[in-house]
């Protein structure tokens, strides 16, 4: 599948009265898959994902 650029906004756990889930969780917000690589800098592009 390849690689993908994302950012993490938060890392949160449930809290108790909703049920036992003892695993963190993370709100991520994905980018749009890596484009060509610039030329002048190299880089290769990506957007934030709609």
């Amino acid at each position: 599948a390849g690689l993908q650029a994302g950012q993490v906004h938060v890392i949160f756990t449930i809290p108790c009265q909703f049920g036992e889930y003892p695993r963190a969780l993370a709100y991520i917000e994905l980018f749009t898959p890596f484009r060509a690589p610039d030329p002048s800098s190299q880089m290769c592009q990506v957007s934030r994902s709609t």
